[in-house]
This record gives structure tokens, sequence and C-alpha cells, in this order.
């Protein structure tokens, strides 16, 4: 399941290419999302207190699956987790002109 939140980064650690990123839901002010943005994913550079609109995508461990270039084969994840999967930082979003 993919979704969408205006969220703050509060925090985050590299593990070997492996981000993880602590954010604040804006929208529920005591309410927080630790996802973890893959080794090579080209996002751009999030500093912490940035605001923004986080794209991510909930894993279940045995259900979701990921494709094997190699084997051509869609492997069951082994763990749950919450992949990041895009960021918009807000004042792109309000630099633009949008009409709705």
């Amino acid at each position: 399941m993919e979704d969408t939140l205006r969220v703050k980064l509060k925090a985050f650690r590299d593990d070997c290419g492996y981000i993880k990123y602590v954010f604040q839901d804006l929208d529920r002010e005591a309410h927080f999302i630790l996802c973890t943005k893959f080794p090579n994913w080209d996002t751009p550079l999030i500093k912490i207190d940035d605001r923004g609109f986080l794209r991510y995508k909930e894993i279940y461990a045995g259900k979701s699956e990921w494709y094997d270039p190699e084997t051509k084969d869609f492997i069951p994840y082994k763990y749950d987790a919450i992949q990041f999967l895009d960021f918009v930082h807000e004042n792109e979003y309000k630099d633009r002109n949008v009409l709705i």
C-alpha cells in the first residue's frame, strides 16, 4: 500500500547506504513514521526540519515482493518495513503555479 503524507524530517541515519528517516506527520503532531530509503535511490537531499510531502510504501514480510532482474523472479520480502519512495519539498510545491 502506497500513501503520501505532509511531513517534517526529525532525524536520519545512514546504515551502509540504506538511509533511515524519521518524519513527523504534520497533520497528526504526535505521529511519526520511520522509513528506509534503499541504496542508489535517486531523490533530492533532505535536511533536518525540511518540510514536504513523503510518498512511501508499506512492505509486509512474506506477502510483498521485489523483482530480481538477474533471476527474473519475484522474491518475497523477509521483513516488514516502510519503504521511502519520494519526497517533494514544500517550497517546490509552493513555487509552482498549480491550477485545480
